[in-house]
């Protein structure tokens, strides 16, 4: 077995497979979005602006001016969510009469929201730790989709806090075989095949080369000893 020495590559490359492998877990999620209850879309059309107000605007407006809004996706992420790419993305349709609602904005206040980001046509849906007061009749809905993403992120976390524990494990050896013989026969799950190939190299023997044995020769130091011996004497 080749001695495998314990490098920022080899670092990198066991914490890579930790967090492959929790990742692994994802599988495990479900990640069905259950039905879209009926006036679901009007309610987060809604807190953009009341439907009251937008027929107010809609007749004001000239006709030229007047453009409709057919559908809408949501995104709802939970609170402290770290990475919104595990929340799903729920595609609403509006009816056909639906002022378009085309500026972009960012809107606080709104009750059980940290904020609300809208682009025209997307909308995310940044929910405080206690969102009860939010303005809908399908908390019920927002609850199933919500935990859908904190889930992910639970899992995110969790690999996070692996690969910096795993990252600290390696940093106190300069070998992998005494990395492996500290943590156990379960640390194979973490080796990549490359690094097992390392491993599993048989090293080339040594070809030691004899020491020629080099000639006694007598040397006759009397003189320096007796100079030394005099300087030390002060003679």
């Amino acid at each position: 077995m080749a001695t495998v020495k314990i490098t920022d590559d080899v670092i990198n490359s066991v914490v890579a497979k930790v967090r492959q492998v929790h990742d692994a877990d994802r599988q495990l999620i479900n990640n069905t979005v259950p039905d879209v209850p009926t006036g679901f879309a009007e309610e987060m059309y809604s807190l953009l602006m009341p439907e009251a107000d937008r027929k107010i605007v809609f007749n004001a407006l000239p006709e030229w001016a007047r453009a409709h809004q057919g559908m809408l996706t949501v995104r709802i992420v939970p609170h402290g969510a770290a990475n919104v790419r595990w929340c799903p993305v729920i595609s609403l349709l509006l009816p056909a009469d639906t002022l378009a609602l085309s500026n972009m904005c960012e809107l606080q206040g709104i009750p059980g929201v940290r904020n609300l980001c809208w682009d025209g046509c997307n909308m995310q849906l940044y929910l405080e730790a206690d969102w009860s007061a939010l303005p809908t009749k399908h908390k019920d809905f927002i609850e199933k989709v919500a935990n859908i993403a904190a889930q992910h992120d639970s899992l995110t976390k969790a690999a996070k806090e692996a690969c910096n524990t795993m990252r600290l494990f390696l940093e106190q050896y300069s070998t992998v075989q005494a990395a492996m013989k500290a943590f156990g026969p379960a640390f194979k799950k973490y080796v990549d095949p490359w690094m097992q190939m390392e491993l599993d190299r048989v090293p080339p023997k040594r070809n030691n080369k004899p020491k020629a044995k080099k000639e006694k020769i007598e040397v006759n130091v009397a003189k320096l000893v007796a100079k030394a011996t005099a300087i030390q004497l002060n003679v």
